[in-house]
Formats: structure tokens, sequence, C-alpha cells
């Protein structure tokens, strides 16, 4: 297929459980959302991959009126994410999208992700698989696309996923962990001009070693984000009030940035004393 208005193009699969410079993104035919969401994304899109959103987004007052179920950890019990706020898709959609995050052309096709890396390492339902096939229910694929110029020229982080309910649950961790609203499902097509086409260079690949995912000795943005990861998925309750990762790129001195190297997020957890 070809990439028109797009490109570039690059995978990595991921296998989801049952259950920012700049990391937000927004990532759709049978859909719960209206037809004219489409549009209204497309719009907030231009404005959100003409900032730079490497920090997430300040906390904003919720109440989670549905949920989406995930896991902190491989033995910790099910906590769940909202899905307030998200135009789910229909959980049997099969051709379904989510954009994970969007980042300024300025940052090139280079850029490392480090939020949306650290939010799939802390939450390890979100297991990736190496091969390039088309995604199984419960399973996604990650794409880097540059958009048009319409919407300027941004990297943009798509998943596709094996059926909507797998989008919709990405989606809800995601809008979690960073307090990044931007990340949508869409099922048929997806936003910005993007065309779904053949991968040119594997994406997240590292994430299928968890320990290659780390953040660095010098990697404080890397290390914030894993922080705000960590904690989120230690509680996603409270998700909105958890600010440690933007608190932490604002002083960096004042955190103990080290826990972040330790693994799995329970270690993180407890260095931090928590």
């Amino acid at each position: 297929m070809k990439l028109a208005q797009v490109v570039l193009g690059a995978a990595v699969v991921l296998s989801i459980g049952c259950d920012k410079k700049d990391d937000q993104a927004k990532l759709g035919e049978g859909s719960a959302r209206p037809a004219a969401s489409a549009s209204a994304a497309g719009a907030s899109s231009i404005k959100a991959a003409a900032a730079s959103s490497d920090v997430p987004a300040a906390p904003a007052s919720a109440t989670a009126t549905a949920a989406a179920s995930a896991s902190a950890s491989p033995a910790g019990p099910a906590p769940s994410f909202s899905l307030e706020g998200v135009a789910a898709i229909a959980d049997d959609c099969k051709e379904a999208y989510a954009t994970a995050a969007t980042a300024p052309e300025s940052v090139g096709p280079e850029y490392d992700w480090a939020w949306t890396k650290q939010a799939l390492l802390a939450n390890p339902q979100f297991k990736i698989n190496l091969d390039d096939r088309d995604p199984a229910s419960g399973e996604g694929s990650f794409r880097l696309f540059q958009a048009s110029v319409k919407f300027h020229s941004a990297w943009v982080l798509v998943a596709r996923c094996g059926d909507g309910a797998t989008c919709n649950r990405l989606v809800a961790m995601l809008r979690a962990t960073t307090h990044n609203k931007s990340p949508q499902p869409y099922c048929g097509s997806l936003p910005m001009d993007l065309v779904w086409g053949t991968p040119l260079r594997p994406i997240l690949r590292e994430l299928g070693d968890p320990q290659r995912t780390l953040p660095g000795d010098d990697d404080s943005k890397g290390q914030c984000a894993r922080l705000q990861a960590c904690s989120v998925a230690a509680d996603p309750s409270k998700a909105e009030s958890i600010t440690v990762g933007l608190d932490c790129q604002k002083a960096p001195h004042k955190f103990k940035r080290a826990c972040s190297q330790k693994f799995p997020c329970s270690e993180v957890m407890t260095c931090l004393g928590q």
C-alpha cells in the first residue's frame, strides 16, 4: 500500500493481555465516534503537533466513569484505567488504530518517545512481539509516520490493534499515565491525512527486552517519565493527582531519579519509599 501524505512508517508488534521532546498524539467505520469527530481530532492534532509535549500535561480534575482493565505488574492485581473522555470504538472493530503520541518535525525521526516507551514498560500487560505480522485480537503494532505539511509535518506514533477493545485499553493507559488527552482510538481510518503503510524501520523494538528500555544515567527525561509511569501503574485510581514526572522534569535534582533504573516497577516504588 502506498504512503500518501506519509513520509515515514515504521513498526513493532506488541501483544496486549486480556484484560513528549514531545510525547503526545492522536491515533480509525464501525466507530462509536460521531462522524464529525475525525475533523475535530485533526484540528486539535495540528495544535498538538505545533507545541512541545515533552512533559505530561498539567493534571485536570476528573472522575472515572468507565474503566479499561490493565495490570501494573505480572503478578499484581488488575487496576483499571478510566475511559472517560475516550471516544471508544466498538470492541469488535477489526481495523482499529490508536494515536499514541505526536512530536514536532524538529525532533527528527530518531526521537526516542520516552514517555510512551516508559508508559509501556510500566504496564507489562502490553507485551512486544518482534515480528511484523498483522495483529491478532489482543495485539497491536506501532508505526511512526510523518504527517503532511497541513499538519506541520509532525511525527505521529500510531498503533494498529487486533481489535477495538485493545486500542481502547491502550489509549486509556496512555492518557492516565501522561495526563495527555490526545491519544484516541479510531476504527476504519486514521486522522491527520495518515495512511497505514509498509514499515521502513522498527520502532520501540527495544521494548522486547525491558532491561534495554530503562533510562540511562544521563537520561533525566526518561528517568522522570519512568517515575511517573510506575507511580500511575501502582495506583491508576490516583492518576490525575500524580505529577511526579512533570515536577521531576522541572527540578530533576530534587528527585530520587536513580530509582527509575530499577526493574520492575514494584522495585521502583520500594526505592521511592512508597
